[in-house]
């Protein structure tokens, strides 16, 4: 590759340019030296987009969409936090289905007429007024069509009976009254993950400052140390002067110090990457670094960014010659990241610990962690507002607020304290208001069916059960560590204004534009620390590259080696694959996920059926769908079932089979297995165990692994309609681990839908546990209910052995 970049050089082609663009969401990975100058002379990041940048994107593409006249896109922008294009794409998509799921809702279909064999469906219309539309439904048809049902398709869903009942497309008339409005955005929203929250991102929080009683000083200090600078940075730009690095919030356990880091995030709309302390800590050597380092790393790809480290102090602990070596080189790492080395503009810092004498003193100098702040255990007027916000949607009757915050019990009782002694009373309450003996309670009866009211007394009660999380010598603790905390702090500001002072007395052409700069930026802290802390300055760590023996890189090599010629001297195991559904699978065999059938036949056979409702609102039908749940949940059985009823080509495999190990083997078989589908389009492709191919991709992986992982995205991203004429080509995935897929494969545009099944709860066991004793010879009074109550955790895979087995 380095060879073919040179040879690009205009004396070598003519003088006519060629051009190489290329790709990639893992640059640290490529090699150093194709990525200079002369080679890869640019480097372009597309990050995260911000609310407005979303909003352009939303713009563009609901330009060929049918929507409504009033639809607000700078309200939907502000609900997609952490959306890229391809997650917006996906929930225009979606938005669009709901839109189609929404007009066939007023199809109402008696459950009586698909309960016998010979059974007809009587479809009526339903009232087009409740759904907003002129006329809504098939063309108009008598008041009821009766409708010929087998058995076979006897228990299928509202989506699947309708598609079987109308198969005649829409008029145009009632083409041109589908509209897709923004409350359809808004119901597809939560059935859309945002892929940068499988990079580390977490949905903001939905906590805003009404949901924090008292702590008024402290939100006014995180609007001006997060917030405002997050929205409106041209105010410190300009005085001249940089927004706070960091904010270190700590105090007692309880005080609401993460509840205020949520609200900040929730508050400023930023990008938001929420990290508790102990998760980055690994045992094998520079794990620990690198997952530090690519925290960064993500949040300078997606600024405005917040990044919330909880526990700061399991991450960052006082160095000291007890400390390893391995803690060592994670607080480095965190120094250096901190140190803004690379550009930290727009990336913005909170901490939280109820233990900051642990905190390694170098993390709390100003440029690091600027403001420390002190959440202190709430007085009585603060405690007065906490309950008043506890209680808001808590009906109160006799219950003195004030003299509750005033009580004495309550002295040292945190907000998380309030908080339990608020629950206690409630549950007290509806203890007392429902239930009238222990019978009653375990047999789920409500005895009166009364509003639930809360009473002081229950209030009473509730602090015989609830005690303060700290007690008065923590308390006092806390409060002269608070004084000390503050005395070293300011300690350590005035030495560095001292060194400052003396670095431009020595120079009588320091500018004083630069001083007040430097001093109200905290930007000279970099040049002083250099004088001020030279082991902090000096103090380095090599990288886990650097420190892999020899012996282990050969034996690296020696394994790249040897795998290739293992094919030849083991047997390869049958492959397992197929190209017809199961005969003997049909939906009528599963039981309990009548919902995720739905999704499925709404995703993959409406396009199919009804094309012209996706043409005509320009949505585009999904290429992937991710089943995934714990083994024995039926993911298998589902996709199987599904083709047999769709009746498309179909071609099953398992993914472990492609795997080879000859070089190049796996990508082939892929590939082949891609273009026998676009070959056969429309057409469904089920890989089960699709996790074996598709791992993360990570330094410690194997070559092999990676270019099968990296031939699986392009064969997604070649199943575009325009390369398949037209007809779709849809790929199913079935694991029980989703979290080892590589994010790029599960970002919408690829497997744009993921189905979740769960483990069912009592009622789903007893819907699985009467399908699958259709066929059994049961005794007359056979209880399901019993024995669906009788086997909690069960899925369907064990339902299945629990028959045969009685």
């Amino acid at each position: 590759m380095l060879t073919c970049m040179d040879d690009l050089a205009s004396e070598k082609t003519g003088g006519k340019p060629v051009v190489v663009i290329g790709a990639t969401n893992r640059p640290d990975s490529l090699d150093p030296a194709l990525r200079r100058a002369g080679r890869f002379d640019r480097e372009i990041c597309l990050n995260v987009p911000d609310e407005i940048g979303r909003e352009k994107i939303l713009r563009v593409l609901c330009e060929k969409l049918r929507l409504s006249g009033d639809f607000d896109f700078k309200k939907l922008a502000k609900s997609t936090p952490g959306f890229v294009g391809a997650d917006l794409s996906a929930l225009a998509a979606e938005a669009g289905a709901v839109a189609m799921r929404r007009m066939y809702g007023a199809l109402k279909i008696p459950p009586t007429a698909i309960k016998a064999p010979e059974a007809t469906i009587v479809t009526q219309l339903g009232d087009s007024a409740n759904i907003g539309m002129d006329q809504v439904g098939p063309p108009p048809l008598s008041a009821s069509v009766p409708v010929p049902v087998t058995p076979a398709s006897g228990s299928l869903s509202l989506i699947q009976r309708f598609l079987k009942a109308y198969p005649d497309r829409l008029t145009e008339k009632q083409l041109d009254s589908l509209y897709i409005t923004l409350p359809d955005f808004l119901t597809a929203l939560p059935k859309i993950q945002p892929s940068s929250k499988r990079e580390g991102f977490a949905t903001v929080p939905d906590v805003t400052w009404a949901d924090i009683g008292a702590l008024e000083s402290l939100k006014v200090e995180m609007r001006m140390a997060v917030v405002q600078p997050i929205k409106t940075p041209e105010l410190y730009e300009s005085v001249g002067i940089t927004a706070p690095a960091g904010v270190l919030l700590w105090g007692p356990p309880g005080c609401g110090k993460t509840l205020l880091a949520k609200a900040v995030a929730n508050e400023s709309r930023a990008n938001f990457i929420s990290i508790q302390g102990p998760e980055l800590l690994n045992k094998y050597v520079g794990e620990s670094e690198r997952a530090v380092r690519q925290v960064f790393s993500r949040a300078r790809a997606s600024i405005p960014c917040v990044i919330f480290f909880d526990e700061l102090d399991a991450l960052a602990p006082r160095r000291s010659d007890s400390l390893s070596e391995s803690s060592h080189r994670v607080v480095n790492t965190l120094l250096t990241e901190l140190d803004g080395l690379n550009d930290r503009k727009g990336i913005y810092v909170i901490g939280t610990t109820n233990r900051p004498n642990a905190i390694d003193p170098a993390i709390l100098r100003p440029g690091r962690f600027d403001n420390p702040f002190f959440v202190d255990l709430p007085n009585t007027e603060e405690r007065v507002e906490i309950l008043k916000t506890l209680t808001k949607k808590t009906p109160l009757s006799d219950v003195d607020l004030g003299a509750v915050a005033e009580d004495n019990r309550c002295k040292n009782f945190s907000g998380a304290d309030l908080a339990a002694l608020v629950r206690k009373a409630a549950i007290l309450a509806l203890r007392r208001s429902c239930f009238t003996d222990v019978a009653e309670v375990e047999e789920g009866k409500n005895a009166s069916g009364s509003q639930v009211i809360v009473t002081a007394e229950d209030f009473e009660k509730a602090f015989t059960n609830v005690r303060p999380s700290v007690l008065e010598d923590d308390r006092e603790q806390y409060r002269e560590l608070a004084t000390r905390f503050d005395w070293v702090l300011g300690e350590i500001k005035a030495f560095h204004l001292c060194l400052l002072k003396k670095e431009i007395d020595n120079s009588s052409t320091f500018p004083m534009g630069t001083v007040f700069k430097l001093i109200m930026g905290n930007a000279f802290t970099g040049h002083i620390l250099e004088k001020a802390g030279p082991s902090d300055a000096k103090r380095g760590w090599r990288s886990f590259q650097e420190r892999l023996p020899t012996n282990a890189q050969a034996q690296h090599r020696r394994q790249d080696l040897i795998t290739p010629e293992c094919p030849k001297v083991v047997r390869q195991p049958p492959q397992n694959d197929s190209r017809e559904p199961p005969k003997n699978i049909s939906l009528m065999d599963i039981g309990g996920i009548e919902d995720v059938i739905e999704d499925l036949l709404q995703l993959i056979a409406m396009p199919l059926v009804h094309p012209e409702t996706y043409l005509h609102t320009g949505v585009q039908p999904p290429r992937g769908v991710l089943l995934h749940g714990p083994p024995g949940c039926g993911k298998t059985m589902l996709a199987n079932a599904i083709a047999g009823e769709i009746g498309l080509p179909f071609i099953a495999i398992s993914a472990p089979s492609i795997v080879s190990g000859m070089s190049g083997e796996s990508e082939k078989k892929l590939r082949e297995l891609f273009e026998e589908a676009r070959e056969k389009a429309p057409c469904l492709i089920f890989m089960d165990e699709i996790d074996a191919i598709t791992p993360k991709r990570e330094s410690t992986q194997r070559e092999m692994e990676r270019r099968i992982v990296a031939q699986m995205l392009t064969c997604m991203d070649d199943l575009a309609s325009e390369k398949t004429g037209g007809k779709p080509v849809v790929v199913i995935g079935a694991t029980n681990r989703p979290d080892s897929l590589d994010p790029a494969l599960r970002r919408a545009g690829r497997f744009d839908r993921e189905i979740c099944l769960n483990v069912p709860d009592e009622i789903g066991r007893e819907k699985i546990l009467r399908v699958l004793c259709e066929k059994l010879r049961l005794s007359g009074d056979f209880d399901f209910k019993k024995l669906a109550k009788s086997t909690p955790g069960f899925v369907g895979a064990d339902l299945s052995a629990l028959a045969a087995e009685a």
